[in-house]
C-alpha cells in the first residue's frame, strides 16, 4: 500500500485553468485520477457535492479540496 496521497482532477473540455492545472501535475509527475465534468447546473451540483466548489478545475489531494489551478499552483511553491 502506497503512502502518496491520492490526487483527483476535476475539469471540463476548454477549460485554460484546467490545462493549467493538469500540467503542474504532470511537470511534478503526480500521478492523479482525471474526472471529467460538467458546466450545466447538474455538473456543478455534482462538483460542489463531491468538492465543496462550483467552478472548474478542482484538485483533491488525500481527500482535501485544494481548490483550483490557482491554489495548486500556489501549494506546489
Amino acid at each position: 500500500m502506497s503512502d502518496t496521497p491520492r490526487v483527483v482532477l476535476h475539469t471540463t473540455p476548454g477549460c485554460g485553468s484546467c490545462r493549467r492545472a493538469r500540467a503542474l501535475l504532470d511537470r511534478y509527475k503526480v500521478p492523479f485520477e482525471e474526472v471529467p465534468g460538467s458546466t450545466d447546473r447538474a455538473g456543478r451540483d455534482t462538483l460542489e457535492a463531491a468538492t465543496g466548489g462550483r467552478t472548474f478545475p478542482q484538485v483533491i489531494v488525500g481527500g482535501e479540496t485544494v481548490g483550483g489551478s490557482g491554489a495548486a499552483h500556489d501549494r506546489a511553491q
